[in-house]
């Protein structure tokens, strides 16, 4: 569950539609036991991603983002560098 205020138009979020239900959904299934790294990773190409290349291009600020990233043969702790233009950099 989210802090009280985050994410429903009271306060401020960078999170919206797919992104917030993702977080929610992984949130919800770490608490029951039943998300694994696997289920939880995600790709450069996600959502989760995506949303935060567009937020620093909307916002011109380079921003770096840390993940749970998909990768063979198991998932990895990734920094992705977003430049202030949305493209990652340096991952």
């Amino acid at each position: 569950m989210l802090p009280e205020g985050e994410g429903d138009g009271r306060g401020l979020s960078p999170f919206s539609g797919d992104v917030e239900h993702r977080i929610r959904l992984n949130r919800l299934e770490r608490a029951a036991g039943a998300g694994t790294a696997h289920a939880q990773a995600v790709g450069s190409d996600d959502c989760y991603v995506t949303h935060f290349r567009e937020l620093a291009q909307k916002l011109e600020m380079a921003i770096a983002l840390t993940y749970l990233e998909r990768w063979d043969p198991r998932p990895r702790n990734t920094v992705s560098l977003i430049d202030r233009h949305g493209r990652i950099v340096l991952t």
